[in-house]
């Protein structure tokens, strides 16, 4: 029986680590069931690559750093409600596995995917990221 693995990307405007999950698929889904979970957000491109690999899709819509006071005091005011909204997500699909994609930025599906207790893998992408969040 195959295991079941979320890849889950917090923020999901196309770029490098989305393409190569897109150019791995087809190998992934020899091994694997995978279910991705992407934000909804800017993710137009993204959804339609994804789609093109024939792997289940399923869409939510947090919060995620940007830029500008207003964004970044919803990313704090609804920080614990969408740890929570991802939680239950995950916890539905009940993986054997989580794979947390998009770096050290994605600390609310850390959190969230820690308190499934499945085994998870934080993919940290960033070349460039403050230091108190490398640490970490």
């Amino acid at each position: 029986m195959k295991k079941k693995i979320n890849i889950v990307f917090e923020e999901s405007r196309f770029g490098g680590p989305q393409n190569h999950f897109c150019k791995i698929n087809k190998e992934l889904k020899k091994k694997y069931v995978l279910t991705y979970f992407i934000n909804k957000d800017n993710s137009s491109i993204f959804l339609k690559k994804l789609k093109q690999t024939k792997v289940k899709i399923k869409k939510f819509s947090i919060n995620f750093l940007e830029k500008g006071l207003l964004k970044i005091l919803l990313y704090i005011f609804f920080f614990i409600p969408d740890i929570f909204k991802i939680k239950n997500l995950i916890n539905e699909d009940n993986p054997d596995l989580i794979h947390i994609v998009g770096g050290v930025f994605s600390l609310k599906t850390f959190i969230a995917a820690t308190l499934t207790k499945k085994k998870i893998i934080w993919h940290i992408t960033d070349s460039q990221s403050p230091l108190i969040l490398k640490f970490f």
